[in-house]
């Protein structure tokens, strides 16, 4: 006779399946390979990673960056199950950040069909919804918050404007800028 065999996996790999008849005994060309493999990248299971920002304290989910500084976000595809696949071909990966309305999106410079990863650098100070996608699918523990913080003053880079560098008169007020 004739019969279904069905073969189920959620994790990728190569198996060896062995069907046996109703003896027990291993059928003809038993055992049979059989791959699987992963599927297509999905929002829920891919995993990013932030760099060039570190969480406000160990109990947060906010990100602090620093302005002027570059901060990327790698996308590293997993399938539904949390298998390690790649991204389609027509696979558009985008992250952007959004504050008081003005939107700062990250340029893609590295990609590969295993990992794609964004940059972007922030001019200003402020709090920023960073928003992170595979086509028009949000990832998982996205939105967050972004906070970029003004960096540090360099002091040998200041320089001193106003009128009280040509001196100043005694009992009067002069500015120094």
């Amino acid at each position: 006779g004739v019969s279904d065999v069905d073969v189920s996996t959620t994790v990728a790999g190569r198996y060896y399946v062995q069907v046996t008849a109703g003896d027990q005994e291993p059928i003809p060309g038993s055992p049979f390979e059989v791959i699987a493999y992963p599927g297509p990248a999905s929002q829920q299971t891919s995993v990013t990673t932030v760099f060039g920002a570190q969480l406000a304290s160990a109990d947060s989910d906010v990100l602090v960056a620093v302005a002027g500084e570059e901060v990327s976000l790698s996308v590293a595809p997993r399938d539904m199950y949390g298998n390690v696949t790649v991204f389609s071909k027509g696979a558009l990966v985008s992250a952007t950040a959004t504050s008081s309305g003005t939107v700062t999106p990250f340029e893609e410079r590295t990609g590969t069909k295993q990992e794609v990863t964004l940059f972007t650098s922030f001019r200003v100070a402020g709090s920023y919804l960073l928003s992170a996608m595979i086509g028009n699918q949000v990832l998982d523990g996205y939105p967050r918050i972004l906070t970029v913080v003004s960096a540090a003053t360099e002091p040998r880079k200041c320089m001193l404007f106003g009128e009280a560098l040509q001196g100043v008169k005694c009992n009067r007020i002069s500015t120094l800028t």
